[in-house]
């Protein structure tokens, strides 16, 4: 199968002889893939992206974060970068970090636009960014958006998931991608395998999860770049389980 544009779906499962292909580094796409809620035959696996094949999903290419060479204070309107980002466009969301544990203040902006180094914010700061008095320490910021997205349609009821499964976890390139309101497990939480609770919160599904795709040093190298995990529950946002070279 493959994927430019939009699609609604509630699991795409890839078996061992199938590929799924959602752009590649050569060919890369602007998509979104949504999951919608579905009966859930069997809670663990579906319910997502489930691969014992071939996968590869690539977005536009997007310097992911950068340097600032100026620490951002409340009420900046634009930041100034140590270099200039590639394809950061109005609409992105960035994140500026907290550098202060007991103020937890990171704060996500959108982009207006963007001038070589200068990236004017559609708003200003709400918060200070500065680290303590004779502290050099650089801040960086991270461009949140991406040209590929998947996502779950509901993320109170149904949370999708992505997995790839024993040697199709070795058969793997992503890059550029956005992965929104994926994951069931809540690690705050405790687990349930009762497919009629709600919300569920099924042991063993994650945002992106590599499992049990063997540990011996001769399998082929799968990929993950440059990509973007959000509202993953909480929990970990990429899970590799049992599986050897997997390159993040």
């Amino acid at each position: 199968a493959y994927l430019d544009g939009k699609l609604s779906v509630h699991t795409i499962y890839v078996m061992d002889s199938g590929r799924f292909e959602a752009g590649m580094d050569s060919a890369p796409v602007t998509g979104e893939i949504v999951f919608v809620p579905g009966v859930l035959d069997s809670p663990q696996i579906n319910g997502g992206l489930v691969s014992m094949g071939m996968v590869s999903m690539c977005g536009v290419p997007k310097t992911p974060w950068a340097w600032l060479s100026v620490n951002p204070k409340v009420g900046d309107t634009q930041l100034l970068l140590s270099v200039a980002p590639l394809n950061w466009r109005g609409g992105d969301i960035l994140h500026v970090p907290s550098v202060n544990r007991a103020l937890r203040n990171a704060e996500r902006v959108s982009i207006k636009s963007v001038n070589g180094k200068q990236v004017f914010l559609s708003s200003a700061l709400q918060f200070n960014h500065l680290p303590p008095p004779n502290v050099p320490v650089q801040i960086p910021v991270a461009n949140l958006s991406r040209s590929l997205v998947m996502r779950s349609a509901d993320v109170i009821a149904s949370r999708a998931h992505v997995m790839f499964m024993g040697m199709g976890a070795h058969s793997v390139d992503i890059c550029d991608v956005q992965f929104v309101g994926l994951g069931r497990t809540n690690k705050m939480a405790r687990a349930t395998d009762d497919p009629n609770a709600l919300p569920r919160n099924q042991r063993g599904r994650y945002a992106v999860h590599f499992h049990e795709g063997g540990v011996e040093l001769h399998h082929p190298v799968s990929r993950v770049e440059r990509c973007v995990v959000l509202d993953s529950n909480p929990s970990w946002g990429i899970v590799v389980n049992g599986t050897s070279n997997v390159e993040l």
